[in-house]
């Protein structure tokens, strides 16, 4: 019983840092169409660069953070300004392709600043301290994956619902003619996904890693947090906040107990063989929305 329970609360802690991945994928899927497959590339080249401001330039860890963060936002504004841009209209194949070569590009930057070893990342949290609840300890660096995920899902929520800019972006997810009809600067609104995009996804690495240690052979997070936002459905944020815990928690259960039957490697199939089952299913995912077209 205690190792069910062990199991089932890293999952649930693991699962939202998928959650935090897969709202970059959402907003920028729901903004411009694109299926962002250098999600998994963004996550942990926000880590190498937490890395290397902290353990490489001995700064601080909260300067290190900060300067990751802005550092991230820039690039997910570059990425926009300077690569999708001027792409708009294209076939989305071409755009789908682009993000491949995107991930390739930061893997190719990783590898050679980094190398290929595994790097132990600097403590933002402490993975060793706990706190005991009831039979089972649960480490700070696990409550902190919770709290964090479930912080910034909030204020996203708040920030789509109450904010000039947040609704103008659920309006340009919905429809770019009517958008551009209102005034709205599509660019400038698809600009902001990207930042916000990349920024959630290094913060995700960030924290990830602070357990795992740093490298790019995991860029599979990625893959993993695309599974949560197709099963959650595209249009729900608190959808990805259930469907990443459980997804988590798939996971470690497979570790846990199919691996020793089986000989390993569970956890990899587990996520996508819920994934495969719940689109045969539900195509739009358990929260999306099913789109009816009247002829």
């Amino acid at each position: 019983m205690e190792n069910f329970l062990s199991y089932l609360t890293i999952g649930l802690a693991n699962g939202f840092i998928y959650t935090l991945l897969a709202i970059g994928f959402v907003l920028i899927y729901k903004s411009s169409g694109i299926f962002n497959l250098a999600l998994g590339e963004l996550t942990i080249f926000g880590a190498y660069l937490f890395y290397a401001f902290v353990t490489q330039l001995k700064l601080p860890i909260l300067a290190g953070l900060i300067g990751s963060i802005i550092l991230m936002g820039l690039l997910g504004w570059t990425v926009h300004y300077g690569v999708f841009r001027p792409l708009v209209g294209q076939p989305i194949l071409a755009l789908l392709v682009l993000t491949l070569a995107l991930g390739g590009l930061l893997r190719g930057l990783m590898m050679l600043f980094w190398g290929s070893d595994w790097l132990t990342s600097p403590t933002l949290i402490s993975s060793t301290e706990s706190i005991q609840l009831g039979v089972i300890s649960v480490s700070h660096i696990h409550i902190a994956f919770v709290g964090i995920s479930l912080l910034l899902v909030g204020l996203l929520a708040l920030f789509f619902q109450r904010t000039k800019t947040g609704l103008a972006m659920m309006v340009v997810a919905d429809d770019t003619v009517v958008a551009r009809s209102l005034g709205i600067k599509i660019n400038q609104i698809l600009s902001i996904c990207w930042c916000i995009a990349a920024i959630a996804a290094a913060m995700g690495g960030i924290l990830l890693t602070n357990v795992i240690g740093v490298s790019y052979f995991y860029i599979e997070l990625g893959f993993k947090s695309m599974a949560v936002a197709l099963v959650g459905g595209l249009q729900s944020l608190w959808g990805l906040v259930i469907v990443g815990p459980l997804m988590g928690i798939i996971e470690y259960m497979a570790i846990g107990y199919i691996n020793p039957l089986v000989g390993g490697d569970a956890e990899i199939v587990g996520p996508w063989i819920v994934l495969l089952l719940v689109l045969l299913v539900r195509p739009f995912g358990f929260f999306g929305w099913r789109k009816i077209e009247r002829v």
